[in-house]
C-alpha cells in the first residue's frame, strides 16, 4: 500500500508540486504553438503588454503556426523509424508455458486494446506527446484492478501531461492529479456521490498503484480510495518521455527538449 503519510500529503487543502513542475508546465505551453498550432497568447502579451485590444483580437484572428509544418515534418521522420527494415521488437523466451493467444507477446503484438499492438499505440499516440510534451509521464497499470484468476493482467499504458504530474520521484513514487474522472474509472465508481465536481489523484509506487477521488465541497470535502492495484514489481511503472536530459549542479536530472 501507498505510505499513509504520503496520502495525507496530497490530499491536503494545498497540493505539493514537484522541484521542476514549473518549469516542465512551461516547456509544455512553449511547444504548443510548433506542436499543436495554438495561439502564443504569452508571448504576444509580453513583447506587445500596451497594444490596445483591437489589435490583439485583429493579431490572433489573422495568425497562422508556421513552425507547425516543422514540427509535422519531424514526427514524421521519427515515425519512418518504424518502417526500417532492421527495426524489430524481440521478446525474451518465457519458460511458462502460456495457452494459445495468451503470451506477453501475443498480448503486445496482436491484442493490445484499442491498438492491437504496442508498437501502433507508440507511433499513433505515444511519439506525439513525447515531442510536444517531453515531461509527461506515462503509467502502466490495468483498468481494473480486479483480475479473475482464470485471467492474465492486461497492463494498459496510460499517458498524462505534464501540468497533471505534480509529484515525481524517479524510481520511487509519481502522483498524478486529475481535474475529471477518467471515462473508464466511472464503473468503480459506483455508490460514490459524484454530485459536486470531484478530482482524482493516482499514486504509482514500487508496489502499488492506487486512485483516490475527492468528493463533496468545502468542510464536507474529502478523499477515498477507489482503486489498488498491487503489481509487486519493485519497480516503478511510470516513466517520463524524455528529450534531452538537463544536468543541474545538484546532479538531479529532469527531461527537457527545446522546441522544434
Amino acid at each position: 500500500m501507498i505510505d499513509l503519510e504520503i496520502i495525507v500529503k496530497y490530499t491536503g487543502k494545498t497540493t505539493p508540486l514537484h522541484r521542476f513542475y514549473a518549469e516542465s508546465v512551461t516547456i509544455e505551453k512553449e511547444l504548443k504553438p510548433h506542436c499543436d498550432g495554438e495561439y502564443p497568447e504569452t508571448l504576444i502579451e509580453t513583447a506587445r503588454p500596451n497594444e490596445p485590444s483591437i489589435y490583439k483580437d485583429y493579431r490572433k484572428n489573422v495568425w497562422e503556426p508556421i513552425t507547425k509544418t516543422y514540427c509535422d515534418k519531424i514526427i514524421n521522420l521519427l515515425n519512418k523509424i518504424g518502417m526500417a527494415d532492421d527495426f524489430a521488437v524481440k521478446f525474451p523466451e518465457f519458460k511458462t508455458q502460456f495457452p494459445e493467444n495468451e503470451s506477453p507477446k501475443d498480448y503486445l503484438t496482436k491484442n493490445y486494446p484499442d491498438f492491437n499492438s504496442i508498437e501502433n499505440w507508440f507511433f499513433s499516440v505515444g511519439l506525439d506527446s513525447m515531442v510536444d510534451d517531453p515531461n509527461s509521464v506515462v503509467a502502466v497499470y490495468p483498468e481494473n484492478p480486479i483480475v479473475p484468476d482464470n485471467e492474465y493482467v492486461k497492463p494498459i499504458a496510460h499517458i498524462f501531461d505534464s501540468c497533471n504530474v505534480v509529484g515525481y520521484n524517479n524510481n520511487e513514487l509519481c502522483v498524478i492529479k486529475l481535474d475529471e474522472i477518467p471515462d473508464t474509472d466511472y464503473n468503480l465508481l459506483a455508490g460514490f456521490d459524484l454530485s459536486a465536481r470531484p478530482s482524482v489523484l493516482i499514486f504509482c509506487d514500487r508496489f502499488t498503484v492506487e486512485k483516490w477521488v475527492k468528493t463533496g465541497n468545502g468542510d464536507k470535502e474529502s478523499y477515498s480510495p477507489y482503486y489498488t492495484y498491487e503489481h509487486n514489481l519493485n519497480l516503478l511503472p511510470c516513466f517520463k518521455k524524455g528529450g534531452k536530459i538537463r544536468k543541474y549542479e545538484t546532479d538531479k536530472r529532469k527531461f527537457n527538449r527545446t522546441a522544434c
